[in-house]
């Protein structure tokens, strides 16, 4: 089975990669980065982090979840050991609605978050009030670890 990929450049669709390419450069840039990212269980989908709040920092990987799958406990262990070293690092994760929309979530610690900091992106919850859908920040000052957040409020 080949799939591909499009990129717009210049305004021209050029159609790029074909899957084996495209795990070989996924392999390449892990294993070049001496780094293991979290995978999750059902899916199998490892990216790099590129979201412009995440380039700055360390990657602790970007999770696609299925209904009922939860965050592979290597990834929080990354945010943890950043919290730690008060080095910045994030992890993004998506995770389904009960009816299947994605909702985006980032986290990042260290650098310039005290303590840690979740952005919720719900803008494709078809099923959320219109007017409260959108990108939300928390900031969580009392968190020791991640997977338990202490004292968030809306920031």
């Amino acid at each position: 089975m080949q799939a591909t990929t499009r990129a717009v450049l210049g305004g021209a669709t050029t159609v790029v990669g074909v899957v084996g390419v495209l795990v070989a450069a996924l392999t390449a840039c892990q294993q070049t980065a001496g780094a293991a990212v979290p995978r999750s269980s059902a899916t199998g989908t490892t990216t790099a982090a590129t979201t412009p709040a995440t380039i700055a920092a360390s990657s602790c990987g970007v999770v696609r979840l299925d209904q009922g799958e939860r965050v592979p406990e290597p990834a929080w262990a990354c945010l943890d050991a950043a919290l730690d070293a008060g080095r910045a690092a994030s992890l993004v994760v998506t995770q389904p609605t009960t009816e299947g929309d994605p909702i985006v979530l980032t986290y990042r610690v260290g650098g310039d978050v005290q303590g840690m900091e979740v952005v919720t992106d719900d803008r494709a919850d078809e099923f959320a009030p219109p007017d409260s859908r959108g990108l939300h920040r928390g900031l969580c000052t009392g968190t020791v670890r991640v997977a338990e957040p202490r004292d968030c409020r809306p920031a």
